[in-house]
């Protein structure tokens, strides 16, 4: 005769609403997360603050136009090889739109600095940016989220 082992588990729902409302507040279904986005967003501020220093400077446009974009990523930013399908935040150091006097668009100088064109050499200063900050926001995003999660916990308490 074999023997018969019984247990009990209590708090089981209460430990899956904490993980729901964690999942939630993390940023996993709301697309307007109040941790993730944002501290993904603080993390790339190296990259910024480093291609502003390297931006080529003629009117001084193109540097006071980098901006980072931290986003849930759409179907257009999954067709792109650097997002992958299940990346749930994206973060970009990008230009913001100029002003509607008829100039040309920012992201297109930015790409002509970066890429060169037929009549210019390449002057590289995103791709540099975010290379040499890699770790540093790999880092900074770790302690950022782990800051938000201990400050979530002790808030639950």
């Amino acid at each position: 005769m074999a023997n018969k082992v019984t247990f009990e588990m209590t708090g089981l729902k209460e430990t899956l609403k904490v993980f729901e409302d964690l999942q939630s507040e993390i940023g996993d279904k709301k697309a307007r997360s109040k941790v993730l986005i944002p501290a993904v967003k603080e993390a790339m501020k190296p990259v910024l603050e480093m291609a502003k220093s390297l931006a080529p400077v003629d009117t001084g446009f193109l540097k006071q136009s980098l901006r980072i974009t931290a986003k849930r990523p759409s179907n257009k930013d999954k067709r792109s090889k650097y997002v992958k399908r299940n990346d749930s935040v994206i973060a970009v150091v990008t230009t913001k739109s100029p002003p509607k006097n008829g100039s040309k668009p920012f992201d297109m100088r930015a790409i002509a600095q970066e890429f060169g064109t037929a009549n210019m050499p390449a002057q590289p200063f995103m791709r540099v940016s975010l290379e040499s900050q890699a770790s540093l926001v790999a880092e900074s995003l770790g302690t950022i989220l782990k800051n938000k999660i201990e400050k979530y916990r002790s808030n639950m308490k």
